[in-house]
């Protein structure tokens, strides 16, 4: 019988990893880095929803501010920026005011309150899956190749729902430092509009009456009595009766040319009967006195009449009842 050549083919199954072994002793130096190869493609597994966040943990307590010290002298004003853009977040509701504290010497800081703990953190959403790792390319020999495609980005969990915690109260305002040095004055302004007047003030009170002046000389004395130039018939007047009364009983009296008085010179008719008496003008003006009337007049029974001449040839009469 021939001998038969045969081959022993075993076949094994892996067995379980053993642990790693010791690492060895450190070899030479290490060679030159050869070029990277090309980088394999991203994975592109989707990344894990975010979890919610938790609530915002209360704030501590303000501490209290120390006194402010003494105000300074105020600073120059300085040039006013431009303002910028208004934002637009929604303001929280403000606590209250703390009591102003009492002007005086700068009082050290007072300590800062205690942070409030913050609120549990939201569960963080499960993570996607990584994609596949690519397979590592053969180390290249020129230069880095193209990076792959990024993988596409997982979709965002949703946001926390914790509530913001209240705010604290304000500490007490401390006090105001010193005045800053003043400012230079601005340039005066123009003069406002006159008010209107003011009523008029009272009568201030009459003065003290000044002394009485010296006394004229005293005129001469005149006639003690009129003389009488008595007329029981019509009369005409002349110059010289200036200064008499004509006491006449019946037929009037005549004004005339002749008669010549002057200016200031005078005379009294007096009626010395139970009637009328008539005074007549001829070629000269009668003027009644207090009136615009000129001419003749009468004088009524026992009546008196004065007249004085006022100009060449123009006499005025009165007296009362003359018509």
């Amino acid at each position: 019988m021939s001998p038969v050549n045969c081959k022993t083919i075993i076949v094994t199954s892996p067995g379980p990893q053993g642990p790693p072994g010791a690492t060895g002793p450190a070899g030479g130096p290490t060679g030159a880095t050869g070029p990277t190869g090309a980088t394999g493609p991203a994975g592109i597994g989707t990344t894990g929803a975010t979890g919610p966040t938790g609530p915002t943990g209360v704030a501590g307590a303000t501490g209290s501010t120390g006194a402010t010290g003494v105000t300074g002298p105020t600073g120059s004003a300085g040039v006013t920026g431009s303002t910028g853009p208004t934002g637009i977040g929604t303001t929280g509701a403000t606590g209250p005011t703390g009591v102003t504290g009492a002007t005086g010497p700068a009082g050290s800081t007072g300590p800062a309150g205690s942070v409030g703990a913050t609120g549990p953190v939201g569960a963080t959403g499960p993570v996607g899956a990584t994609g596949d790792t690519g397979a590592t390319g053969p180390t290249g020999v020129g230069t880095t190749g193209a990076t792959g495609p990024q993988g596409l980005t997982g979709p965002t969990g949703p946001a926390g729902i914790g509530t913001t915690g209240a705010t604290g109260p304000t500490g007490p305002t401390g006090d105001t430092g010193s005045t800053g040095p003043a400012g230079s004055t601005g340039p005066a302004g123009s003069a406002g509009a006159t008010g209107p007047t003011g009523p008029t003030g009272d009568t201030g009170p009459t003065g003290d009456t000044g002394p009485q002046g010296v006394t004229g000389a005293t005129g001469a004395a005149g006639p003690a009595t009129l003389p009488e130039n008595a007329q029981s018939s019509a009369y005409s007047v002349v110059s010289s009766d200036n200064g008499k009364f004509i006491n006449i009983t019946s037929g009037g009296v005549t004004i005339n040319t002749s008669t010549a008085m002057t200016a200031g010179q005078n005379f009294v008719i007096f009626n010395n009967s139970g009637s009328t008496q008539t005074v007549t003008e001829s070629g000269v003006t009668l003027r009644f006195a207090g009136t615009s009337g000129t001419g003749n007049r009468i004088i009524p029974q026992r009546g008196l009449a004065t007249v004085l001449c006022v100009a060449s040839d123009t006499y005025v009469i009165s007296g009362p009842g003359l018509t």
